[in-house]
């Protein structure tokens, strides 16, 4: 089965990679396809902060520090904004041992398709 993150894997083969990761457990194991798409999340808010002029590394560089940053955050409609920090939360609950369910787990997958 192909991916429906495939249109990543020429400019961005990590993020691609984390993502297909996160969709192929995605029904099999939920719980780490949750932390799958955290990670993913992760990896492309840092490829962000790494290429664009208009971001400035913080000190900060835990997930959840760029995601609060100024520059950052108002890029994004408060809608994707919240969706984004929900894939971080689902992903840090299972990261710290709660049983995430299917529908959890799909739903990160999709907010992170919007995303990328």
């Amino acid at each position: 089965m192909a991916s429906n993150f495939l249109f990543l894997h020429s400019d961005w083969p990590d993020i691609y990679r984390s993502a297909e990761k996160a969709e192929r457990l995605c029904f099999a194991e939920p719980s780490l396809s949750a932390m799958q798409s955290r990670i993913s999340l992760e990896l492309a808010v840092h490829w962000m902060f790494e290429n664009d002029p208009g971001l400035r590394m913080p000190f900060d560089t835990s997930l959840a520090s760029l995601m609060n940053d100024w520059d950052f955050s108002n890029r994004l409609s408060e809608e994707i904004r919240e969706s984004l920090h929900l894939v971080r939360k689902i992903g840090n609950f299972a990261a710290h041992g709660r049983e995430i369910a299917q529908n959890q787990a799909k739903q990160s997958l999709l907010i992170l398709y919007d995303f990328l």
